[in-house]
């Protein structure tokens, strides 16, 4: 069972006419629920939702009640809890609240920011912190899809909480906190068909497909995949319609899968289902990553082939299944194309479809992290752009400095490169410190700046950021465990530096980092750090980050920079006793407003 498939069930069962979603993200889940009248939110301007404001615009001005709402937004406890808090007080008296994401199986799933892979937040701790405080309200966790909160006015007793709210702590208690029942107990708690009901009606039409089909279901979701098996194929053999049959032999096939030995009959049931309905794309999609998975001669060529038919001949807009068949959308494959091609010797085309994928917005973010990483492995990921700087760009440069005519193209996420040149007039030999590498290329701050001659030390604690094509040495270390008396004094560059870069994640260890760096001995002429403001919960680190710099004086020079007009994520600082006092007085503008960095150097 999977959140779309559950809530679609209790809007059938409560009868529900409003539904309201928070977080619509690609659209998949809202498009899919079946209710008169449906509200989606989603601030994205390219997410399909109904209105793309964030959810606490539209609770401002909402005059509406719901019988439903769907919760599925930023995935931060803060955020969650409002959204909840708001939904109940537009919640009809049996109207129904269903949050995602509320049981995260590693703690990496739940750590903030993102950081990649499978992320779930720590929307658990809102749905703790509620259940500590609301005894008017029921409140239970369906173990399903990352686990789906229910929420409704009622009656429970106040959870009792012993210690912080730690994931350790969390991962000892999760199922009292979060007062988790299975999907089986859901469906016996909410009235919903039992297997006893399925079984009479079996017994009364053991020919009705749509019967088998509605038992194969139901073992498939407690995990009795070999009974589910002999189901989908018994509906598949009776379905009155190509694409239930189809379904079926996709489901069989993944219930295989599961059990990790029947590759031949995995093949064969997605090779049947490709041959029932050639033109959609799902069948191609498993069997491509199947080639892909197999591990025997011509694979990756089997793999490159079915991702190639399947782009070609897909008819990407026909009718949905009705369950989920681990097929993410028509991207899925264009990727295995472009993952298999490498393997097949076709590098550039490869290399280029990376690339197009990256742009792509639809992309889901599990993909777009293989994606990256790729690219990061092929080193291209630098190819990318953000808003960067060409030669055509020279003539709108504002603050021309020696060097820039050479300049053909930048590297840093938001000009920082630029525009430490740009206040150091284009200085050759220099010196850094960054702390926080990041990628070798794509985003960097120093590559730039190393093609001007600079030396410099960097520090990161990801192998990715490690390359010896790199001039200048990147450490793989803990930024905060580095002695930088000790580093700056071999390093013999005197007691002031260039620029330094301080930019590790989350905000709260960048801010620790400033506190490790001997300020009474060395100055730095031009300093960046990434409070992470647009990311930062506690919305702290940058106003603690400015008083700490201010007082080892410090000169805010550019506040609230961004690589768009949104993620505000970086100040820009330089010293006023080593830097040219004109230059501070072009460049500064600490107001409120968020400064796009290109139109911060570039004529509009």
């Amino acid at each position: 069972m999977n959140r779309t498939t559950l809530i679609n069930h209790l809007v059938r069962k409560t009868r529900a006419k409003s539904y309201l979603e928070i977080g619509v993200w690609n659209g998949v889940n809202f498009q899919q629920i079946s209710c008169r009248r449906k509200i989606g939110v989603d601030p994205d301007p390219e997410a399909p939702a109904t209105l793309n404001i964030t959810s606490d615009e539209f609770f401002e001005h909402n005059k509406e009640k719901f019988d439903f709402v769907f919760i599925d937004g930023l995935h931060h406890a803060d955020q969650v809890e409002t959204d909840i808090l708001n939904s109940l007080k537009v919640l009809n008296d049996n109207g129904i609240i269903i949050c995602h994401d509320m049981n995260p199986a590693e703690e990496a799933h739940q750590v903030i920011p993102f950081n990649g892979g499978i992320w779930n937040g720590d929307c658990w701790k809102a749905f703790v912190r509620i259940r500590q405080t609301r005894s008017d309200l029921t409140m239970f966790t369906v173990d399903t899809d990352y686990g789906c909160a229910i929420i409704k006015k009622g009656q429970q007793e106040l959870l009792k909480v012993n210690g912080e709210l730690t994931y350790d702590n969390f991962d000892k208690n999760r199922k009292q906190w979060l007062n988790l029942i299975s999907v089986s107990d859901f469906y016996n708690m909410s009235g919903e068909i039992t297997l006893e009901d399925l079984l009479y009606q079996y017994l009364d039409e053991p020919n009705n497909a749509e019967n088998n089909f509605q038992m194969a279901l139901y073992y498939d979701g407690i995990g009795q995949t070999a009974s589910a098996v002999s189901y989908y194929l018994r509906a598949a053999e009776r379905a009155p319609t190509d694409l239930l049959k189809y379904e079926c032999l996709i489901r069989a096939s993944l219930c295989f899968n599961k059990q990790g030995s029947r590759n031949f009959t995995v093949k064969g049931l997605l090779q049947q289902a490709v041959s029932l309905m050639p033109t959609r794309p799902e069948a191609y999609y498993l069997l491509s990553r199947h080639y892909e998975h197999e591990q025997n001669d011509g694979h990756w060529t089997h793999c490159y082939m079915m991702a190639c038919i399947g782009e070609k001949v897909s008819n990407f807009n026909g009718p949905s299944l009705r369950t989920w068949v681990d097929y993410p959308g028509y991207y899925a494959l264009t990727f295995q194309r472009a993952l298999s091609s490498w393997h097949c010797g076709l590098c550039d085309e490869s290399r280029d479809t990376f690339k197009t994928l990256l742009r792509d917005r639809n992309v889901n973010d599990n993909f777009k992290n293989v994606i990256i990483g790729n690219l990061k492995w092929m080193n291209v990921y630098h190819e990318i752009p953000f808003d960067t700087y060409d030669p055509s760009k020279y003539d709108k440069f504002k603050y021309k400095f020696p060097g820039l005519e050479d300049v053909e193209e930048n590297w840093s996420e938001a000009y920082q490169d630029l525009f430490v040149l740009t206040m150091l007039k284009g200085k050759k030999n220099g010196t850094y410190l960054e702390i926080g590498a990041g990628s070798p290329f794509f985003g960097s701050n120093t590559v730039l700046l190393e093609k001007f001659g600079w030396k410099g030390h960097g520090f990161d604690i990801n192998p990715l950021a490690v390359n010896p094509d790199r001039k200048n040495p990147c450490v793989l270390k803990d930024a905060l465990t580095v002695d930088y008396d000790e580093l700056l004094s071999n390093m013999e560059y005197g007691n002031i530096i260039d620029f330094l870069q301080v930019d590790l994640e989350p905000a709260d260890i960048t801010y620790k980092a400033l506190e490790v760096i001997p300020w009474d001995k060395y100055k730095f002429r031009v300093v960046t750090f990434e409070h992470d403001y647009y990311n930062d919960e506690t919305k702290t680190i940058r106003d603690k980050s400015r008083e700490f710099l201010q007082s080892k004086g410090y000169e805010l020079i550019v506040t609230n920079i961004a690589p768009d007009t949104l993620r505000v994520f970086e100040d820009w600082w330089v010293h006023p006793d080593l830097v040219d006092k004109d230059m501070i007085a072009k460049l500064k503008d600490t107001s409120d407003r968020v400064k796009k960095a290109e139109d911060l150097l570039i004529e509009i």
